[in-house]
């Protein structure tokens, strides 16, 4: 389930369960509005998922620590993630 072609989610650290709506790292966003995204780019999978605030997008999600795949709707939200600055 886990190939190339599918969009991780990778990192979720220090993000409010609110924004997220139960996302959990290492999450598989499988199709977007129903689109399908095994061999899409990162970019193309980025321009879906993201869009006009306030309006709706429709996620399928597989979960391979419980095996199990299962659709969310979100409203999308501006989102501040912050920098990370390291010392040199």
């Amino acid at each position: 389930m886990n190939d190339l072609n599918t969009f991780i989610l990778s990192l979720l650290l220090n993000v409010d369960p609110q924004i997220t709506g139960g996302i959990l790292a290492g999450d598989i966003i499988k199709a977007v509005n129903g689109k399908n995204l095994v061999g899409e780019a990162v970019q193309i999978t980025n321009g879906l998922i993201t869009g006009k605030e306030n309006t709706k997008v429709t996620l399928t999600i597989y979960r391979s620590k419980t095996n199990s795949t299962f659709t969310k709707t979100f409203i999308r939200k501006v989102i501040n993630i912050p920098n990370v600055e390291t010392e040199n």
